[in-house]
């Protein structure tokens, strides 16, 4: 089960560090310090275990091919990524018709966001903060090789593997691409926190 509680933590850190570097100096404009994650290389075999895992699960969970909320998911999905590195794979931002709450990444671009998940947030901030997070565990290469540590978690026929660390290097990670889209940053602390009291345990 994801530690909300460091997640929050961890969140709180990184926006600290960005956003007070970013404020003006005293007498002069704001320091330019908002750090992209450094473009990778595909890993062998990223992009091939992404395109089954994708083709398993889209054959077991309804995916959306159209309509309103898909189409915020995109327009969302393309605002960050105009900010972020280039990806191993061009970006495809799909919609789960799914009421439970799950966002989740495969590698190779794909980007997993629930219907649920929608309805659950707040603001097209909270959404963003979530489709960034994702979005982190790809471009950071989350998806090159298994930690002997990391949990598994279920989602619907695929068991993915859930470490700690590596969820929040991808909160760390989505700070940059949030701030760069001109959204709200504290919004994915406002998630992660409602999550932690409702005791959520996905997305």
């Amino acid at each position: 089960m994801t530690d909300w509680r460091r997640r929050a933590s961890a969140l709180v850190g990184a926006l600290v560090f960005l956003l007070g570097c970013n404020r003006p100096a005293r007498g002069g404009a704001a320091t330019p310090v908002i750090e992209r994650i450094p473009p990778r290389s595909a890993c062998t075999g990223e992009l091939a275990r992404a395109e089954r895992t994708a083709a398993l699960l889209e054959r077991s969970w309804p995916v959306r091919g159209s309509g309103p909320i898909l189409d915020l998911v995109r327009i969302i999905g393309a605002s960050l990524a105009a900010h972020a590195p280039a990806p191993t794979a061009p970006w495809r931002f799909l919609l789960l018709d799914d009421d439970g709450a799950n966002a989740f990444s495969v590698g190779g671009g794909r980007i997993y966001v629930s219907r649920g998940t929608i309805t659950a947030c707040h603001s097209e901030a909270e959404v963003a903060a979530i489709v960034a997070h994702e979005m982190a565990h790809d471009l950071l290469g989350h998806f090159c090789a298994a930690r002997m540590s990391a949990e598994r978690r279920s989602i619907g026929p695929v068991r993915q593997r859930l470490d700690p660390a590596q969820e929040r290097a991808a909160d760390a990670g989505s700070v940059p691409l949030l701030m760069g889209a001109g959204y709200d940053p504290p919004a994915a602390l406002d998630v992660v926190r409602r999550f932690a009291a409702d005791g959520a345990q996905s997305v």
